[in-house]
């Protein structure tokens, strides 16, 4: 009777514990996000720009380059780390020295616990895409900078929001968000008020297989000949896309649905999940953190994801 009796409370005291449990790891993420906001602006302080979603520095015919998560180490206590980064070269190539040493390949072998959700098993790379990158060591992260939006407008009789046109095979990537290509914009170009703006969003659900080196992320690569216009790299999404519900992959999974690979790669517009229940974080401009829930609708998202779309809808 006894050992019956505290079957019954164990199984009842279980739950209750794992809600715990997970309430504290939500209150980590929500800081991580909160300690990245913070880091843009005082970024935003030193060069009067927000780091835009990679610099570009042309080496060899497939080099990648490093993206924003590299220049602001040092505004999350990382400077020592951030040394270390040769900021003229690439993340993964050999450059042109004789004999050849490797391009920043060992930064992203530290582990930078702000960039990665607690409440995710997964933080090393896990591409299906450069399946080399997953025998290198790397940790990822579970944050992506806002890039903008690449759907329909939302009531827009049609029209769609302008991008860069890339090859048919990567889509277009969005130039209306916050952290995207191109030069870094100040917080005064985002018309719609920082607290209107998305800066940060979470990208954790432990089923994803599209995790690279936090140092590096989503390619950009033109039809152009020149190997100097060929690529950009860096962290943020290649822009929110209004029928990728959040947690849309979570949703699909738990009901035995078979993902596609555009469900699952980086490559594909960016669609926030996490392996919260039933919603995600996502970071502000203005530094702030909201956890909007897998049912908020797309198109309020999508009005988040511009900086001066002229919208007025709120996510609380």
């Amino acid at each position: 009777m006894v050992i019956a009796i505290i079957g019954v409370l164990i199984a009842l005291l279980l739950p209750a514990v794992q809600m715990a449990r997970e309430a504290a790891r939500r209150m980590k993420c929500t800081n991580n996000i909160k300690q990245l906001g913070i880091a843009l602006h005082n970024y935003h302080d030193h060069t009067n720009a927000l780091p835009n979603d990679g610099w570009k520095r042309y080496v060899t015919s497939k080099e990648s380059y490093m993206g924003a998560h590299v220049r602001i180490l040092p505004f999350i206590e990382l400077t020592t780390l951030y040394s270390q980064a040769n900021l003229n070269r690439g993340n993964d190539k050999l450059d042109s020295a004789t004999p050849p040493t490797w391009n920043n390949r060992t930064l992203a072998t530290v582990k930078v616990d702000h960039y990665l959700c607690p409440s995710s098993s997964h933080v090393k790379v896990l591409s299906t895409e450069s399946v080399d990158e997953n025998n290198l060591n790397w940790y990822t992260t579970h944050y992506y900078g806002n890039a903008g939006a690449v759907s329909v407008v939302p009531g827009g009789g049609g029209t769609t929001y302008p991008m860069l046109s890339q090859k048919v095979s990567y889509g277009g990537e969005a130039i209306n968000g916050v952290i995207y290509i191109g030069a870094g914009i100040g917080l005064s170009a985002i018309g719609d008020g920082t607290s209107n703006t998305i800066a940060w969003g979470e990208l954790s659900w432990n089923e994803w297989n599209g995790y690279r080196g936090w140092h590096r992320g989503s390619y950009y690569m033109t039809e152009d000949s020149n190997p100097e216009l060929q690529q950009f790299i860096a962290f943020s999404g290649k822009g929110i896309k209004e029928p990728k519900a959040i947690n849309r992959g979570v949703y699909l999974y738990s009901q035995g649905i078979t993902l596609t690979s555009d469900d699952k790669n980086l490559c594909s517009s960016l669609y926030y999940h996490s392996n919260h229940p039933g919603g995600v974080n996502i970071g502000l401009a203005d530094g702030s953190v909201r956890y909007i829930m897998d049912t908020t609708s797309m198109s309020i998202v999508v009005f988040n994801a511009t900086r001066d779309g002229g919208e007025n809808a709120p996510l609380d």
